[in-house]
């Protein structure tokens, strides 16, 4: 995610400016790059993963609130120009698409993880034959 307003042709070389290559570019690639590595193997479940969002849910609200409430800048452009409602609806398009992507990718992760288990286990098994 990065600011969409973004002065033409620059857009490419912000990401790797001052905090925006922290929270834009570095901290995604390293977060995604310690599951992949860092996992323990357990199966995902949704609550685990509905606690690791608590703070972008925390951030999204004081967000929507301040851009709605206070007239701050709405960098993310969920407004749309300044509507509240168009914040709303983006906001509830954005969490539902979300919720489905997550169910999907559980799925996905716990099959590939079941698969994995049941090979290691036959590895296992013909070890002590």
């Amino acid at each position: 995610l990065g600011p969409s307003k973004i002065i033409a042709g620059e857009d490419f070389k912000m990401l790797f400016m001052d905090d925006m290559f922290f929270f834009h570019v570095l901290n995604p690639l390293l977060a995604f790059t310690s599951f992949l590595f860092l996992n323990n193997g357990n199966k995902l479940v949704g609550k685990d993963i509905a606690i690791s969002m608590i703070p972008t849910i925390t951030y999204g609200v004081i967000y929507m609130l301040g851009i709605s409430l206070f007239k701050w800048e709405d960098f993310y452009n969920f407004t749309l120009g300044g509507s509240v409602l168009a914040a709303i609806v983006s906001t509830t398009i954005l969490f539902t698409a979300f919720y489905f992507i997550n169910k999907i990718y559980i799925k996905i992760y716990n099959k590939r993880l079941w698969q994995l288990h049941k090979k290691i286990s036959r590895a296992a098994n013909d070890r002590l034959l």
